[in-house]
């Protein structure tokens, strides 16, 4: 009969182990659909923003080349026009970053690099630089979203667009880390509150099922 008691008892502290493994699943799987859900509803917003700011950029073009008969003056104005546009835009997120960059034979050069009202100085970087891969597909003329590392290597969820008109690669970039935290948040709450039901499930349990043991050790 003690065997009995004492092999119930090592059941019941395999099923409360079980459980809190089970929490801990159930909040890290959770999170993870919603981190997979929100990471595409972010991608798809990123991309549609870029490609409205490049038409934006194309339009304001278009009308400074009617205006300006010299297309350096021309594009001179445009920059000028989207830089200034810039300095009045409220950021997005803590690392989120609009870029624009050209080509000048086998560089990169960065010539504009707007986060939360700062205008950054240029970047000089070789065109075949992995670390801004997104910037490279743009002034390749590609269109597209994908996460990508920075220069700095962390990685970065980037939308990236070609300007034709002015011949120029347009990128908008977030960190992941910012994109991730939320839901690492969310998982711990989940698991919190998860494994506290379970918690109060399993003192019922024992509350109710103490006397049964207490008979079966007499």
């Amino acid at each position: 009969m003690l065997k009995t008691v004492r092999r119930e008892r090592r059941a019941l502290r395999a099923l409360v182990l079980i459980l809190v493994v089970a929490s801990t699943l159930t909040g890290v799987i959770a999170a993870a659909i919603l981190y997979k859900t929100a990471l595409s509803q972010k991608s798809e917003f990123f991309l549609n923003n870029v490609r409205n700011l490049a038409r934006l950029i194309d339009a304001v073009a278009h009308f400074d080349r009617g205006t300006f008969r010299e297309v350096g003056k021309a594009t001179q104005a445009t920059l000028s026009q989207i830089e200034a546009a810039f300095k009045d835009q409220s950021g997005f997120g803590e690392t989120g970053e609009i870029l624009l960059g050209r080509r000048e034979g086998e560089k990169v050069v960065i010539f504009l690099r707007y986060r939360d009202h700062q205008m950054n100085p240029n970047l000089l970087l070789p065109f075949d630089n992995r670390r801004y891969e997104a910037m490279r597909r743009a002034l390749g003329g590609e269109t597209g979203v994908g996460e990508f590392v920075d220069i700095r290597g962390d990685s970065v969820l980037a939308a990236y667009t070609y300007i034709p008109s002015l011949n120029i690669g347009l990128e908008i970039r977030v960190a992941m880390a910012e994109l991730i935290r939320p839901y690492l948040y969310s998982a711990a709450i989940i698991t919190v509150v998860i494994g506290f039901i379970i918690l109060v499930c399993v003192f019922l349990f024992v509350r109710l099922t103490r006397p049964v043991l207490q008979e079966l050790e007499k």
